[in-house]
């Protein structure tokens, strides 16, 4: 139990309105939608070391909820996608939509090279 209450305490770090998110997962836990949330250690990492914005934190803990089952996979591909961008935060929300719903993503484009145009390939 101890465990499950700090789980749900990151998760709730990481929303707009948490009142309304513990409503949320608490419910999708009782009614088992899932059985457990995913442990975000990983995904704040990232967080950390791309220096993400609130909206960023937002998405990518969407994203580690719904991809729970291949989040070690998933966030692999996002740090392919963060470590070609010159705005991570802005990248996590373009690509959250395809990874919640569990589409491809391919593969970024390679960065450019020092003294092409700013903000390439994000």
């Amino acid at each position: 139990m101890h465990k499950d209450l700090n789980t749900i305490e990151q998760h709730l770090k990481y929303c707009k309105r948490a009142s309304a998110m513990a409503t949320l997962l608490v419910g999708k836990l009782l009614e088992g939608e899932i059985e457990e949330l995913p442990d975000l250690s990983d995904a704040e990492k990232v967080m950390e070391k791309y220096r993400l914005d609130d909206d960023a934190k937002s998405k990518l803990r969407e994203i580690i909820e719904k991809r729970a089952e291949d989040k070690d996979e998933v966030l692999v591909k996002i740090k392919k996608h963060l470590d070609n961008c010159a705005n991570p935060s802005s990248m996590i929300c373009k690509i959250a939509r395809p990874l919640i719903d569990n589409e491809n993503l391919p593969d970024p484009p390679d960065r450019p090279q020092k003294g092409g145009e700013k903000g390439e390939g994000c």
